[in-house]
Formats: C-alpha cells, sequence, structure tokens
C-alpha cells in the first residue's frame, strides 16, 4: 500500500523486486521530469527567438527527422531490455553478450539505412511535397538520427540492467547542453543573417552535438555496469535468431503506428499550410505536453518482468 511504499523509499530499502520496481520508477519518474523541464524551456526560447514562420520550419524539419528515427529504431530498444534482461536473470552472461552483439549489428545497419535514406529524399520531401526550404536541415538530421540511435541503444542495455540512475545522467547532459547551445546557434545564425533554411540546419546540428555528448558519457558509464563485458564472444543460434526477429517484427507494428499516428499531423500541416501557422500549433502543442506530467511504468517494469516466471508474474 501506499505508506508501505513511503516508508521504503525513507528507509531507502529497495531489497527485492518491489523494492527495484520502486527505485527503478523513482529514477524514470525523474529522468522523465528532466526531459519535459528541457523541452519546455526550449519550445519557450526557441518560439520566441525564431518567431512563427522560422519555428514552424524547425518543427516541421524536426518532425521529420523523428520520423525517419523511429524507422531506425525498429523496437530494438525494447527487444534488448526483453531478451538481455532475461538471460542475465538467469546469471546466462555469455547469452547477454551474444544478443548484445547481435543487436548492435542490426542497430547500427538500421542507423546508416535510415540516415542515408534521409539525405536521399531531403530535396524531394523539401521541394516537391512540402515546398519549404528544408533541404539542409533534413541532411543535418542524419547526424541526428545516428547519435540519438547509438544513445538509445546504450540506454537500452542500462535498463536491461536495471541500472536506471546513469540514464536520468545522461538525460540531464542532453537537455542542459541543448538548452544552451541551440540558442546560440540561434543568435549567431540570426547575427550573420545565415538565411532560415541554414539556421535550422545548425540547430538541428547543435541538438546531434548534445546527443553525442550524452552518449559519449554513456558510453563510459555502462563501461563499468555492464556485466557480460568480459565475457568471449558467442553466436546466437540460426533457432535464437528467428524467435529474436519474430519478437522485433511484432515490436516494430507498434512502433510504426505510434510513429504514423504521432506525427500524421505534422505531415498533413507541412503539406497544406503555411510554415508560421505550424508554428503557432507546435508551440501550443510542445507547452501543454511539456506541461503534463508523465510516468511510464512500463519502462521501469519491463526489464523486472523479463526475468519472471509465470507464478511471479501474477
Amino acid at each position: 500500500d501506499l505508506k508501505s511504499l513511503i516508508s521504503r523509499i525513507r528507509r531507502r530499502d529497495f531489497s527485492g523486486y518491489t523494492g527495484l520496481a520502486i527505485k527503478n520508477s523513482i529514477y524514470q519518474f525523474s529522468t522523465s521530469l528532466v526531459a519535459k523541464i528541457g523541452a519546455l524551456i526550449l519550445t519557450i526560447i526557441l518560439a520566441r527567438m525564431l518567431m512563427p514562420e522560422l519555428f514552424g520550419l524547425y518543427s516541421l524539419a524536426l518532425s521529420t527527422v523523428l520520423i525517419f528515427a523511429a524507422f531506425s529504431d525498429f523496437g530494438i530498444g525494447s527487444v534488448m531490455v526483453r531478451f538481455i534482461s532475461r538471460e542475465l536473470g538467469k546469471r546466462n552472461l555469455k547469452k547477454a553478450k551474444a544478443y548484445s552483439d547481435y543487436l548492435l549489428k542490426v542497430k547500427i545497419s538500421l542507423l546508416i539505412f535510415a540516415s542515408f535514406i534521409l539525405i536521399a529524399f531531403a530535396g524531394f520531401i523539401s521541394k516537391n511535397y512540402y515546398q519549404k526550404p528544408l533541404s539542409l536541415a533534413l541532411i543535418a538530421g542524419s547526424l541526428y538520427i545516428f547519435f540519438a540511435g547509438l544513445g538509445a541503444f546504450l540506454q537500452s542495455i542500462l535498463q536491461s540492467l536495471n541500472s536506471f540512475r546513469g540514464v536520468l545522467y545522461k538525460e540531464i547532459i542532453f537537455q542542459v547542453s541543448r538548452v544552451i547551445f541551440a540558442p546560440i546557434a540561434t543568435l549567431l545564425s540570426l547575427k550573420y543573417l545565415l538565411g532560415d533554411e541554414k539556421t535550422i540546419a545548425l540547430i538541428i546540428i547543435m541538438f546531434s552535438l548534445s546527443y553525442f555528448l550524452s552518449s559519449v558519457f554513456l558510453y563510459f558509464y555502462s563501461r563499468r555496469e555492464i556485466v557480460y563485458l568480459k565475457e568471449k564472444r558467442q553466436t546466437l543460434s540460426k533457432k535464437e535468431r528467428k524467435i529474436l526477429w519474430k519478437f522485433i517484427l511484432i515490436v516494430s507494428v507498434t512502433i510504426f503506428s505510434g510513429v504514423f499516428f504521432g506525427y500524421m499531423d505534422m505531415i498533413i500541416l507541412g503539406r497544406f499550410v503555411p510554415s508560421e501557422f505550424i508554428g503557432y500549433y507546435s508551440a501550443a502543442f510542445n507547452l501543454v505536453s511539456s506541461a503534463s506530467v508523465l510516468i511510464t511504468f512500463s519502462v521501469a517494469l519491463f526489464p523486472i518482468f523479463s526475468r519472471m516466471k509465470r507464478k511471479n508474474l501474477e
């Protein structure tokens, strides 16, 4: 009950699966809170500096990049937490390393493919579909996809280890750095009159730099946490890969449907609405969503559930 929950937190008693769920949830809530506060501050600053038309172009470019970024994920994060956490629960470190190595190859291949496709179709999307100056911004988004994807991969490994503290630190570094870098880039662009397209591209490059810094931190942090790093390399069997890909395809359906319904509004507006109206819409939507409190218990509980059997799950 709530009383025992508060008592556990005060005593810092995080023993057993219940304590682990409490600790994970606290870190996950803190991570979500930092992300919301950072997004809120950044939206206010950029909306004020860029004004409606340029802010609309920025929002449209970023939304388009995020669509391609989602396709580069393919549900790999959830799959990693499921299989690696399960093997760690069995103390099978070699098998956990085998899943990690195999999924890393898949992830890098998807990142390279998504980045290449975005670069290849940047001109078509910008000139033929949106009919707005976004080519450079979309090309710059390829860096965003790659560094964000690597950070997400490392984050999923830590979550599979039930190590959510490093994820919180990484989010703090990312939010603080982009709140600093993006306004500076905007000021320099406006001062030297680089133009709308170059300004947006520079902002997205700054976001990529923030992801790079936070990913570098997470890399060195995770090296201390990952217990199977020193294990000898082991390959997955054909049957194990088949089961893995079946799980990936099922999860990817959820990911792609979320991307479709989550960004369909921007895809339609980008085609038929002037950029200043997109700016008003995006600013209002971001402010409301940032102000809302988001508690994602599923992320905190998923690695725990992956280690349990049927009776314990009940």
